[in-house]
């Protein structure tokens, strides 16, 4: 309560809430600490000492309490002994920014400029001159109202550090504490006009000198996008949008904050067009952001955006596609969904992949899919001797995917159209060998949620596997379950565990897992139908799991090979 009085400027009662809490032995250093803070705004010197005296004595290791107690004698003329707190101060820490420029302080007041001289260059060694350290200490003085000393700290910033943001906001803040309105005036335009790229702010004290910016100057996009981001850090969502509109009606061409805000109005507010419409803006600001690229499309897949139109879009823009393996995988992928699987082929072997976090199996999965994809086509037009060399391949990794192969994980799929490739080469015994490896793997269905979930696709071809060898009764089981799971499970609640890992997406905007598993759901239906033959129940699945997600490659691949009849053909699968 003391410190919510004192950061809205209620000093009167701030005193009397840290009062309060001072009836507690846990918190009396810390309340001490700040009543005599408040002492010495007030200029009450004499009782600044005394309660920073009670502060130290409950917790000598507070090395800013150090600091109002060299503060405090100093004003009281006490240079002398205010020199020995000191040292004691930067002899228990050497990093005590605030009793080191007190030192140099006390030098200058008992003339001794040397000794001033050499304190004031180990200061500037100790802080490396850098905003974050000069505004830490900084922000001592300014509490205490000492606001030349937090003006000259702030000055001591190397020559790049003096154009950033955050320094000069302080000083504006400071500035317009001591009435000089050409110089607050000056640090504003400052601030106004500097690089955003590594400016975040984070403290109580940021708020307090960000709103006082806002205020005066009201041509600045800036400060409410540097506040915006601290309050939606803070999850305080409200402020964050209406901070970030801010300063959009004032500078609509800054790229940044129409992304911040695009994203915050998809996942907090639930406006999905003003959100299209502010990611659409931020990425024609700046054509060459990969980043806000890779977000636009996502964002575009969330929308169910037709695979065609999101390829278009990113081909446009293809350098900067390029330059993120995420955006790139999405171009191969894309060409997977749209039978350029050849071309999807090419795009993954020539570019050499790194890992990433929520991209573990998603580069492998493309490059098996196009490969499986290859072979199937050369089934069909009977080069069964291509089809073999094909999928064999796809049990391998290259190095350039960037990652190895699960282990225990089961290729069933591949198996089984290995086994339907050397069927038509009239090799039985190496068909049934296929088919019996393709036969094996856990044949329960369950909720894929994280990349090493074994995925139903899995599940159906080892189904089709066991059909091939004869067991038509198990087989039927196998896809008998895909639909009972389907069924029993489409209205699930879905949660997400607390210490849940390498979950296959890197999820900038809020999914609905619910929605997710309907899908999931509706596909292992379709392929449990698919593998019963039941035309009619499969294709209407499948086009439901494409009506909801567009880009499903699953579900795509299987209504083609439903189209196709091939696997209902009398040499494949019972008709």
């Amino acid at each position: 309560l003391g410190l919510c009085l004192k950061f809205q400027g209620r000093l009167n009662e701030a005193y009397e809430a840290f009062f309060k809490a001072a009836w507690s032995s846990a918190w009396q250093d810390a309340a001490y600490y700040y009543i005599a803070k408040i002492d010495l705004l007030k200029g009450d010197y004499s009782r600044a000492l005394e309660h920073i005296n009670w502060a130290i004595d409950r917790n000598a290791r507070n090395g800013k309490a150090y600091v109002v107690k060299i503060q405090a004698l100093n004003k009281l003329g006490k240079t002398a002994e205010a020199v020995a707190v000191a040292k004691s101060a930067i002899e228990r820490d050497g990093f005590n920014f605030g009793a080191l420029y007190e030192l140099h302080n006390c030098y200058q007041e008992l003339g001794e400029d040397e000794e001033a001289k050499q304190t004031i260059d180990l200061f500037k060694s100790r802080s490396r001159q850098t905003a974050h350290n000069l505004i830490e200490c900084t922000i001592d003085f300014i509490d205490v109202g000492f606001y030349e000393d937090a003006a000259a700290i702030l000055l001591l910033a190397d020559t790049k550090e003096l154009g950033t943001p955050l320094i000069n906001y302080y000083l504006a803040y400071i500035y317009d504490k001591y009435r000089d309105a050409e110089t607050c005036a000056a640090h504003l335009a400052t601030a106004a006009s500097a690089d955003p790229g590594y400016c975040f702010p984070n403290r109580l004290e940021d708020i307090l000198v960000l709103e006082n910016a806002i205020r005066l100057n009201q041509k600045d996009s800036k400060a409410p996008y540097y506040l915006g981001n601290l309050y939606f850090d803070k999850r305080q969502y409200e402020k964050a949008v209406a901070l970030w509109t801010q300063s959009c009606q004032i500078n609509y061409k800054f790229a940044t904050v129409n992304r911040n805000l695009g994203i915050a109005l998809f996942n907090k507010v639930g406006n999905k067009d003003e959100s299209l419409f502010h990611f659409e803006r931020a990425f024609s600001q700046d054509k060459s952001d990969a980043r806000v690229l890779m977000e636009l499309d996502q964002l575009y897949k969330r929308l169910n955006v037709l695979p065609a139109k999101r390829l278009a879009f990113l081909e446009e823009n293809l350098l900067t596609a390029t330059l993120r393996d995420d955006v790139y995988l999405e171009i191969a992928s894309i060409h997977n969904v749209l039978g350029n699987s050849s071309k999807a082929y090419d795009l993954l072997i020539s570019r050499k992949f790194h890992p990433w976090e929520g991209g573990e199996g998603k580069v492998a999965g493309q490059y098996v899919y196009s490969l499986i994809e290859m072979a199937k086509s050369c089934i069909l037009k009977s080069e069964f001797d291509k089809a073999i060399e094909l999928l064999k391949k796809s049990l391998y990794y290259p190095d350039n995917l960037g990652e190895g192969k699960l282990p225990g994980s089961h290729d069933n799929d591949i198996y089984f159209w290995i086994g339907c490739a050397y069927q038509g080469l009239g090799n039985e015994a190496a068909a049934n060998k296929a088919w019996s490896t393709a036969a094996i793997g856990d044949d329960n269905p369950s909720a894929a949620i994280f990349y090493n979930d074994s995925p139903p696709d899995k599940i159906f071809y080892q189904g089709l596997a066991v059909q091939k060898s004869g067991d038509s009764q198990r087989a039927d089981n196998i896809f008998y379950k895909l639909i009972a799971y389907g069924k029993d499970h489409i209205n699930d609640d879905i949660k997400i565990n607390y210490f849940a890992v390498s979950l296959p997406d890197l999820m900038v905007f809020d999914d609905d897992l619910n929605y997710r598993n309907k899908i999931h759901c509706l596909y292992l239906q379709g392929l449990g139908y698919l593998g019963l033959n039941n035309k009619q129940e499969s294709a209407s699945a499948f086009q439901q799991v494409i009506e909801m997600e567009a880009a499903h490659l699953g579900a795509k691949t299987h209504l083609d090979l439903l189209a196709s009849n091939y696997l209902f053909q009398g040499s494949l699968l019972k008709a």
